[in-house]
């Protein structure tokens, strides 16, 4: 009975003991809260010079990959293997950007630039990941480690090339991009281009999406004679080319330009490769005594032509020079491009008029009475100022011309003497059309000899032709004043 008794109060304090403990906190040590990690084993055994220190080699190029920790070592070995992969794709990026900091139009571009294109670039990912795949893993190393309760497997691989194979397909990169972009470049094309422009703008077509990509910007290229040369370089040389190229074949214009009149030129150009010239334009500057007087745009017609036209209303009488000077800055990449310049010259000045003598009869025709008419008329043309310069040959300028119309009759007078009446009139022409006539001068002479009753008689007409104002005044109305 005691003993039954004696159970059953020790059950009772075990029980309260238990309840006491389980609602006090229990106190955990910092060293018994964190997981131990601990070394289980490796494989094989010692550590390999290799996981250590890359191997160098003048001939072989070594690439370690490191996994991350895994929970086999199947994802370690595969993880490990990932990691090289993305050295090679480091070291195309490395490679290609030494080649960048090489040429001229992106030495300028910072890693921040390249950098992206490199991961991005899909060729890349295609070439070094065939390099990995072809190449068999020399070595693994792996170690395994008991982190708290879990499997943790780190696993290190070994893989190596030959620096000739990596340059190898470098190259084949670089020639795919370039075989990419160059089979747009017009020469490579079916499509046949005539006209300047559209060959141009092709040209810069390829220019601008190669300078898209640095990395293709990089490594395009174009086969010439002389070498390969930058794809980019070589489009943008080839617009500026056959831009360039454009020259003036002959310039038609009139070396003399009269009052009244505009000045105009015919610029005739050629281009040795393409058939129709567009897309240019010409500068023309109007140059007196070494001053530039003005410059005007001009643009190019479908005959390949540029029609100049210069305005003379204000323009002093004297000599002239027209610079033209062919461009284009149609196109944003090329700025301004000069392709020829030339000059060509006229003189502003006077009216030519050429005299021409028109008789009745033949037989009185003679030089000295042409001789008087001429210079009484030539010294009312100075005296009054007229824009007029007289020419005794009137084939010079047939569009402008002063007829001299004489009519002499031989009348009846006393026995042994000469009677003879000389009629005139003076008539300014233009192009068969009247532009001012004088009035009638009439004249009679009378002598023993037919030849000086002729000159008496011309005399009259001669006095009469200086004295008439009126005609000379609707000279001046009418082709206007003479110009200081």
């Amino acid at each position: 009975m005691r003993r039954i008794l004696f159970q059953s109060i020790l059950l009772i304090s075990v029980f309260f003991s238990t309840a006491c403990v389980a609602t006090k906190p229990v106190m955990v040590s910092d060293n018994e809260k964190s997981i131990k990690r601990e070394f289980v084993e490796s494989n094989p055994p010692e550590r390999p010079d290799w996981v250590d220190s890359i191997p160098q080699s003048d001939d072989e190029l070594y690439f370690v990959g490191l996994s991350n920790g895994n929970a086999t070592e199947k994802e370690a070995r595969s993880d490990a293997y990932q990691n090289v992969l993305n050295q090679v794709v480091k070291y195309y990026g490395e490679l290609i950007k030494s080649q960048a900091s090489e040429t001229k139009s992106v030495k300028a571009l910072s890693s921040d630039v390249i950098d992206p294109y490199i991961e991005s670039e899909e060729k890349i990912q295609r070439y070094a990941q065939a390099y990995v795949h072809e190449i068999l893993p020399e070595n693994y190393y792996t170690e395994h480690w008991l982190n708290g309760f879990q499997d943790e497997y780190k696993c290190w691989v070994k893989c190596s090339v030959s620096k000739q194979k990596i340059q190898k397909e470098i190259e084949n990169f670089a020639a795919d991009i370039s075989e990419r972009y160059s089979s747009l470049l017009p020469e490579n094309q079916n499509k046949k281009y005539n006209s300047t422009k559209s060959v141009v703008e092709a040209y810069l077509a390829v220019y601008e999406a190669v300078r898209k990509n640095p990395i293709h910007q990089a490594v395009a290229y174009a086969q010439t004679s002389a070498g390969k040369a930058a794809l980019d370089e070589y489009a943008l040389q080839q617009a500026k080319r056959i831009i360039q190229n454009i020259s003036i074949e002959r310039i038609d214009s009139t070396a003399y330009v009269e009052q009244g009149s505009q000045f105009y030129a015919s610029v005739h150009l050629r281009s040795p490769d393409y058939e129709k010239i567009t897309g240019m334009q010409a500068i023309v500057t109007l140059v007196n005594k070494n001053k530039k007087l003005g410059s005007t745009l001009y643009g190019i017609n479908d005959k390949n032509e540029i029609e100049i036209i210069i305005n003379t209303e204000k323009l002093s009488y004297g000599d002239y020079s027209v610079q033209i000077q062919l461009l284009t800055d149609s196109y944003a990449a090329l700025g301004t491009v000069y392709a020829q310049n030339s000059s060509i010259a006229f003189a502003f000045g006077l009216i030519h008029a050429g005299l021409e003598f028109v008789y009745s009869d033949s037989k009185y025709k003679s030089g000295e009475l042409e001789k008087q008419i001429e210079n009484a008329l030539q010294e009312q043309v100075l005296n009054h100022e007229l824009p007029i310069v007289l020419d005794k040959n009137s084939h010079a300028n047939p569009q402008w011309r002063f007829i001299m119309q004489i009519d002499c009759a031989k009348l009846k007078s006393a026995e042994n003497v000469e009677k003879i009446r000389v009629k005139e009139t003076v008539l300014l022409r233009h192009k068969d059309s009247a532009k001012c006539k004088s009035a009638e001068f009439s004249g009679i002479g009378l002598s023993k000899t037919e030849e000086f009753a002729l000159r008496s008689a011309t005399e009259e007409c001669v006095q009469q032709l200086k004295e008439d104002i009126q005609f000379y005044q609707s000279i001046l109305k009418t082709i206007g004043e003479k110009r200081k």
